[in-house]
């Protein structure tokens, strides 16, 4: 069991700490939690120690590892893997435009560029399919200009809104925060309720452009992983009377 919850403890380090002062606090307690009688009564002093260790060298590369530094990355959708990158490298090394060492530069390139170009148009045209069928598991008025996948996820975020609680501290500026997941968790051992987990509040700020058209930024940074607008905005927006029809519009769609 403490085995178990020591390795979920790291990992949610780099899945589920969205900022500095959580992913340090999580390296705390975790210091704190080795430490316990029961702990090393079950794990033994060598156990602790190459875990302790294990920690340290995670630490010392937290730019590349720790779960906060992605909040700016654009369209990330949260991954920590690199599942697409090895992807393209094997349908560069044994796709039906292969490339290898013993090919001459310009064939090189000429057969990376072919199957580059291929990839993209057979996207383009599932796309272009896509647009042409009728999305009848939305209502959202982008439905039939936005792919599948894109509509999916702004409904699941207009959805989660009815979970989510916010309030207004001034004219133009708000605040959203959703505790039911933290409050809901089941624990199956006491030793579980040591991992730290955290209630999350979410500020939006209402800005406007010099075309007059309002921008609503939070700091949750949802909009910047997926693409779409967060749930936060979602929340704001309907509490504040806006119509279904006018909640999302395209622009508010990264392309």
């Amino acid at each position: 069991m403490q085995g178990q919850l020591i390795f979920t403890w790291l990992l949610s380090q780099s899945t589920d700490c969205t900022t500095k002062e959580e992913y340090d606090r999580s390296h705390e307690e975790l210091s704190q939690f080795l430490y316990l009688p029961e702990v090393v009564g079950v794990l033994g002093e060598d156990c602790i120690n190459a875990v302790i260790s294990l920690q340290e060298n995670l630490r010392s590369k937290e730019s590349k590892l720790a779960g906060y530094m992605r909040n700016d990355i654009k369209s990330c959708m949260d991954a920590c893997t690199t599942s697409p990158v090895e992807g393209n490298n094997r349908v560069i090394k044994h796709g039906p435009s292969f490339i290898n060492s013993r090919m001459n530069l310009d064939k090189t390139m000429a057969r990376l560029m072919k199957g580059v170009n291929n990839r993209l148009q057979r996207r383009r045209n599932r796309a272009r399919r896509e647009l042409n069928e009728t999305n009848n598991a939305s209502c959202a008025p982008t439905k039939d200009y936005v792919i599948r996948k894109g509509q999916a996820l702004i409904d699941r975020n207009y959805d989660a809104r009815l979970h989510q609680k916010s309030s207004q501290l001034g004219p133009l500026r708000f605040i959203s925060w959703n505790f039911d997941p933290v409050d809901a968790v089941e624990v199956s051992h006491d030793l579980e309720l040591y991992r730290p987990m955290f209630y999350r509040v979410h500020e939006l700020k209402v800005k406007q452009d010099k075309s007059g058209k309002y921008f609503f930024p939070c700091s949750c940074k949802g909009r910047d992983k997926e693409g779409v607008p967060c749930t936060c905005y979602f929340t704001v927006a309907d509490q504040a009377g806006v119509s279904s029809q006018e909640i999302i519009d395209l622009s508010m769609i990264d392309v």
